[in-house]
């Protein structure tokens, strides 16, 4: 993911469930918080995000999300265990489009 988001940092969107072979059980094993945060870091183009059934992310990586993508208009959190009520709440006013 590290050197997705340095090469990619045009990225306007990014599927965490584009490749199967990553999933278990409707379950993402490799994406983690950091991962999100180095993405959301460093490709502030990224206005589409989708991090369904990513269990290895907390609320620190959707803040960062909304802290850094000010394009964000669509993101799926569906069946992210590790994120918050409340952090779902505060996203879901940022974006205009959210999946949970």
């Amino acid at each position: 993911m590290e050197m997705l988001s340095l090469r990619c940092e045009n990225l306007e969107y990014f599927n965490s469930k584009a490749d199967d072979a990553c999933f278990e059980n409707n379950r993402n094993r490799w994406l983690t918080s950091r991962d999100i945060q180095l993405l959301a870091s460093r490709c502030k183009r990224l206005w589409f995000l989708i991090l369904e059934g990513c269990f290895l992310i907390d609320d620190s990586a959707v803040y960062e999300v909304a802290k850094n993508c000010a394009k964000m208009e669509k993101i799926n959190l569906r069946y992210c265990a590790g994120i918050s009520s409340q952090v779902v709440i505060e996203i879901a006013k940022a974006v205009k489009i959210c999946g949970i």
